[in-house]
Formats: structure tokens, sequence, C-alpha cells
């Protein structure tokens, strides 16, 4: 971090103190007004459940999947059992936000008549969710020996 930052590693010290603190500091700048944005736009959303759900996984793709900041998933995957308290705030902070944003675009979508009932919708959840936490570590682990995967279209 502090080479790409262009300063001494203990420069960050000074700021932050400790990796949990810098974790906690991305997060907060840099997913955590992604949700702000996105939750004041839906609360009076009354178009199309399709269009709206079409929406919200494109600008994940941009602001996130497609951004420095997708490492985070794979950070985290990786160090979850290293650092639980981290783990868990981000479950809190991002994971289950994200997990209660798409819940809500799918029950609308559902009492709208545009989806179909199911009686799992935290299973619809995960499907939704999966190919793109797959893009991701893809991105940050094998892309770099088996190429990158364009999540328009295949592999590039």
């Amino acid at each position: 971090v502090a080479a790409r930052a262009g300063v001494a590693k203990g420069t960050l010290y000074l700021y932050y103190d400790n990796k949990e603190a810098l974790f906690r500091a991305v997060v907060e700048q840099g997913i955590v007004p992604l949700f702000v944005a996105v939750e004041s736009e839906i609360a009076d959303y009354r178009g199309s459940a399709a269009d709206l759900l079409i929406a919200l996984l494109g600008r994940w793709q941009r602001d996130v999947g497609a951004t420095p900041l997708a490492g985070l998933y794979k950070l985290i995957i990786a160090e979850a059992n290293n650092f639980p308290e981290l783990a868990r705030y981000y479950n809190d902070a991002v994971i289950a936000r994200g997990r209660a944003l798409l819940g809500e675009v799918l029950r609308y979508g559902i009492a709208c008549g545009e989806f179909r009932a199911v009686d799992d919708v935290d299973s619809a959840i995960d499907a939704i969710i999966a190919p793109l936490l797959m893009l991701v570590v893809w991105r940050f682990s094998l892309a770099h020996c088996a190429g990158e995967v364009d999540p328009e279209g295949g592999a590039r």
C-alpha cells in the first residue's frame, strides 16, 4: 500500500494504527458511500424491477468490480480467519448491506408480478452474487496467468 501511495511504509502508520484500521478506512471511504447513494436512489423507485436489478449490477461492476476496490473481496476471503473482527465488520458493512439491497429489489419485482415468486429469496441472492464474486476472485488471482474474463461476454 505504501509503495502504491508513493510513501514510506512508516508513513501509513501516522494515519492508521494498523492494517485493520487501513482496511476499515478503505471500506468506509470507498464502498459505504456507494451503498448510501444506491439506497437513497431506490428508496422511492417505482419503475421496472428488472431494469433496476440490471442497473444495480452494472453499477457494481463499474464502481467496484472493475476497480481496485474489487480486490477487497479477495483480501477478505484470504484473511478472514486471521482477522475475524475485520471479517465481521466487512460482513456487516458490505455483504449484509448488499444482500439487503438485492433482496429489496427481488421482493419488489415479485410484488409487482415482474419476477416469479420464490420461496427462498436468499438463494436467489446467492445465485446473483456468485458469478460477480467469481469474476473478482479470478481477476485478482488466476487472470494473471490464465487471462481476463470479460463480464460482458467471455474470455479476453
